[in-house]
C-alpha cells in the first residue's frame, strides 16, 4: 500500500470556526486534523491522504501583519512536515485570498506543493498570479465540495510528480507565463487553420488568449457648466439610517435613490471600525458633508471641487454597494440603470450614515477595512 499523503490545509477565522469580522485579528492558529471545509477535502482525499493539519488565521491578520504570519505558517509546515498544502478556497475574498497566497508561498519556499482555489479577479491572483497554482471558482460558496475535490486532484496530480499540461487542459488560473514549445507545422499555417475553422464556424483555440474589454461610449461635454445640474452616483454604501431599502454589501442587484434636499450631516457613527472616518465626506459622499444653502449649493465641496462653477445639484442621490458588482447590473438598462434625471421615487435622508448591510441587507453598519477593492489588500474576507 502507497503511503499516504500528508496534507496541511489553511483557512480563515470565518471557515475556521472562530469567528466573524469582529476576529479577523486573531493570530495564526494550528488545529489537529481537518476543520470545517476541511471535512471535505478529506473526503476528496479518501484513502490517498490525511488532513494532519489545520492552519486558521484572522483575515486582517494576514494583510497587516504578514511577515509574522509567514513566520507561523513556516513553523507549523515544518512541524508537521506536509507533502501537499490545500488552501481555501477563497472565492472572491481579497483578504481571504491574500492570506491563501501567503500559505502557498511560503509552502512553495519550503518544496512543498500548494493549490489553492479562488476568484480569478480576486487580488491575490491579480497579485500573485506567476506563485499560485490555483483552481477557478465563482462567486458563491454553495459549490465549495466540487472546487475542493478538483482543488485535490490537482494536488495529487503534482504530488505524484505527474507532469502538468496546460491551463486550459488542467483547469487552473494561467499564469501569464508564455514557454516556448516546439509543433509540428510553422505560426503561418497554424494560423490559416484557425481562419478557415472560424470562416467554417469550426471550433478552435487561439494561442494568444485576448482579453475582451467592454467598450463604454463616452457622454457628450457639458457646453455649460455653470447652467448645469450636478447628480450624485456613488458606489460606497451610504444609505438613510437602518438601511430601508436592504441595500447589500457587495454583488449589488440594485441601486438606492436618496433625496439629499434637507440632509443636515453625514452620520460617521455607524463607521467605527472605518480608519477613513476624516475622508468620509470626500469619498464616500463627496458633495453632501453639509447641506446645502438656498441656491442648493453645498455648503461643502471636496477641494478639487472649489473652481467648479455649476448651478446646482440634483435633490436626489444614488447609490450601490459597488464591491464585486458585476459590470452588467451597473450599466444604463440594467437593475442600476436608474434614470437621475426624474421619475421613480426616492427616499428621505433625514440622517444618512454609511452602511454595510452584509450579504443579507439587514445590518446597517460599515465594513469600512480594506475596500481599495481588488487591488492591494482586496475584498470581503
Amino acid at each position: 500500500m502507497e503511503k499516504q499523503v500528508r496534507v496541511v490545509h489553511y483557512l480563515n477565522q470565518f471557515f475556521g470556526g472562530i469567528g466573524g469580522e469582529e476576529r479577523a485579528q486573531t493570530p495564526l492558529e494550528v488545529r489537529e486534523g481537518p476543520v470545517g471545509p476541511g471535512r471535505a477535502l478529506q473526503q476528496a482525499l479518501g484513502a490517498e491522504g490525511t488532513v494532519v493539519a489545520t492552519l486558521v488565521c484572522g483575515d486582517d491578520y494576514v494583510a497587516e501583519r504578514e511577515e509574522a504570519a509567514g513566520a507561523s505558517m513556516r513553523e507549523a509546515l515544518q512541524r508537521y512536515q506536509p507533502d501537499l498544502v490545500i488552501a481555501g478556497p477563497a472565492f472572491d475574498s481579497g483578504r481571504y485570498g491574500l492570506g491563501c497566497a501567503l500559505a502557498c508561498r511560503v509552502a512553495r519556499s519550503l518544496g512543498i506543493p500548494a493549490v489553492t482555489g479562488m476568484y480569478p479577479e480576486n487580488a491575490a491572483i491579480i497579485t500573485h498570479r506567476r506563485d499560485l497554482l490555483a483552481v477557478p471558482t465563482g462567486l458563491n460558496t454553495t459549490d465549495m465540495r466540487s472546487i475542493i475535490g478538483r482543488m485535490t486532484t490537482l494536488g495529487l496530480k503534482v504530488v505524484r510528480g505527474e507532469p502538468l499540461g496546460s491551463a486550459l487542459e488542467e483547469g487552473y488560473i494561467a499564469h501569464g507565463i508564455r514557454k516556448l514549445v516546439t509543433r509540428d507545422r510553422v505560426g503561418y499555417e497554424r494560423a490559416v487553420e484557425m481562419l478557415l475553422a472560424r470562416v467554417a464556424g469550426r471550433p478552435f483555440v487561439s494561442e494568444i488568449l485576448v482579453q475582451q474589454y467592454e467598450r463604454v461610449t463616452p457622454a457628450p461635454p457639458v457646453a455649460d457648466l455653470s447652467r448645469a445640474t450636478i447628480g450624485i452616483v456613488v458606489s460606497t454604501g451610504i444609505v438613510p439610517r437602518g438601511n430601508p431599502d436592504h441595500l447589500p454589501g457587495a454583488r449589488a442587484l440594485s441601486a438606492g435613490r436618496y433625496s439629499i434636499d434637507r440632509l443636515p450631516r453625514l452620520d460617521d457613527r455607524g463607521s467605527r471600525r472605518c480608519r477613513l472616518r476624516k475622508l468620509l465626506q470626500r469619498r464616500l459622499l463627496p458633495v453632501v458633508h453639509l447641506a446645502a444653502d438656498e441656491q442648493h449649493r453645498p455648503s461643502h465641496v471636496p477641494p478639487s471641487w472649489d473652481r467648479l462653477q455649476f448651478s446646482g445639484l440634483h435633490h436626489g442621490a444614488h447609490d450601490v454597494g459597488g464591491a464585486a458588482t458585476e459590470g452588467a447590473h451597473g450599466q444604463p438598462g440594467g437593475a442600476h440603470g436608474h434614470d437621475a434625471r426624474g421619475g421613480g421615487g426616492h427616499r428621505h435622508a433625514d440622517a444618512a450614515r454609511p452602511a454595510d448591510a452584509g450579504h443579507d441587507g439587514r445590518r446597517p453598519r460599515v465594513r469600512g477595512r480594506r475596500r481599495q477593492d481588488r487591488a492591494h489588500h482586496g475584498g470581503r474576507g
